[in-house]
């Protein structure tokens, strides 16, 4: 029989309460341990994981502020997982970074067979996302000259061969651009006289193609000639300026034939924001997004009238608003002067 806290407790023959030896407790006590440290590596590792994926949203909301296409994100992706970079969001703030990934990023190219015509595409993207990363602008306005490009600005060099040199913009004047080469390559002093084409690509403004030729190359840097010509391409998307403008929307029908003697169906809107591509309409009615829609508005006196069609939509339903993104499909050349001249006057 035993005492167990004042109360009597019967056994049967040579029954014994068990010992704890020494080792035992041991056993015990490493194993409590270790569930707990398992416990704490878990907790850890979702915590890691948690401030991992709160990283990459951040890094995806600031690039499409920046106005990356998705293309140019995954490009700046792969330039993050060559660095192995534990946060993207590193390298928006570092030029260095990203300027330090070309050579592996071209010897990757080399390894999956990209022709040259898609390897100077690469480029020429690789050169306009760190333009929008880290010389951003609403607006800049046209140049005439090689004097006028900024210095630190990426150069695109695209040799007879059909190769992209991605260079450094390191001084410039109306007689020589002055070029350091940020990765592996094979010119020499061989390509001296030679003409090359020049891609530049400016925030705010249009890209560039210049013909020139190269005056000399010593070790990474490349000195150009005087232009013999600048091309102006394809313009750079303006960002969305805020406005308040009344307008009207009709369907394709209401504007197109006006005596076929249909009741009209008209919708009054205001435009909440525009750039010289698309508007972003609010409006208290429910549209159609099979509809194309004409637009109508006046600005400087100008009456527009633009064919669309719904991009999106979000709507507020505490206050039913509408807000709808219009893409423009048809405008004339006019409207689209003076509509690009408003955009600008209010970037400026």
């Amino acid at each position: 029989m035993y005492i167990i806290f004042g109360i009597e407790v019967l056994t049967g023959y040579q029954s014994y309460w068990p010992s704890v030896s020494a080792g035992d407790f041991i056993l015990v006590f490493l194993f409590i341990v270790l569930v707990i440290a398992f416990i704490f590596l878990i907790r850890y590792y979702l915590s890691l994981k948690e401030k991992k994926l709160n990283a990459q949203q951040l890094f995806l909301f600031k690039a499409k502020q920046l106005g990356l296409s998705n293309f140019q994100y995954k490009i700046l992706n792969g330039i993050i997982n060559l660095l192995s970079l534990s946060d993207p969001n590193r390298i928006l703030n570092n030029a260095a970074l990203y300027e330090s990934s070309f050579s592996r990023f071209f010897d990757y190219l080399k390894t999956i067979n990209e022709t040259r015509d898609s390897v100077i595409n690469i480029g020429k993207d690789l050169i306009i996302t760190y333009e929008k990363i880290y010389h951003p602008s609403k607006y800049k306005k046209q140049i005439e000259s090689i004097a006028g490009f900024e210095v630190n600005s990426l150069v695109g060099v695209i040799t007879p061969e059909n190769e992209i040199l991605i260079t450094k913009l390191l001084n410039n004047s109306p007689d020589e651009f002055k070029l350091e080469i940020l990765h592996h390559h094979t010119a020499d002093a061989s390509y001296n006289g030679r003409q090359v084409r020049l891609f530049i690509w400016r925030a705010g403004d249009a890209e560039y193609t210049i013909v020139a030729r190269i005056s000399s190359i010593e070790g990474n840097f490349i000195n150009i000639s005087s232009a013999e010509s600048i091309e102006r391409g394809r313009e750079a998307r303006h960002p969305y300026i805020e406005v308040m403008i009344p307008c009207v929307l009709k369907t394709e029908s209401d504007s197109s034939d006006p005596t076929t003697g249909e009741d009209e169906l008209q919708y009054t809107c205001s435009i909440f924001k525009m750039n010289e591509n698309e508007a972003i309409l609010r409006s208290s009615q429910i549209l159609d997004y099979k509809t194309q829609y004409y637009l109508e508005y006046t600005i400087s006196d100008f009456k527009i009238r633009i064919k669309t069609k719904i991009l999106s939509d979000r709507t507020i339903h505490e206050q039913n608003i509408h807000y709808y993104t219009l893409k423009f499909l048809e405008i004339s050349k006019v409207a689209h002067n003076i509509l690009k001249q408003y955009i600008i006057e209010h970037l400026e």
